[in-house]
């Protein structure tokens, strides 16, 4: 699937445009994620908000830790590649109290 987008999706009655945000398909038609009619500019703005942030992706890789290929069958899916896997937050050590013994 493509990025998301700005598209226009017809004309007001004053004929600026109306937008919606989604994504266009290969086949030409669009896949409409905020269905709400808006002006450009507004239409923008939504859009930067709705933005994420670029995901890191890394080779993927099979049970034997072998390469795994892309399979062209699927041409909007990459199976060469995952999202990188976060590492597991580590545990913070107890620390122990220490006491003194007063000597007698």
């Amino acid at each position: 699937m493509s990025t998301l987008k700005v598209l226009q999706n017809g004309t007001f009655a004053d004929g600026e445009g109306v937008y919606q945000i989604g994504y266009e398909l290969e086949d030409g038609s669009y896949d409409i994620v905020d269905a709400n009619v808006m002006r450009k500019d507004k239409a923008e703005k939504v859009l930067s908000t709705m933005s994420s942030p670029a995901v890191e992706m890394e080779r993927a890789r099979n049970d034997k830790g072998h390469y795994v290929a892309d399979d062209p069958s699927t041409p909007d899916v990459n199976e060469a590649y995952t999202p990188k896997k976060k590492a597991p937050a580590k545990k913070k050590a107890v620390t122990k109290k220490k006491t003194t013994a007063k000597k007698a």
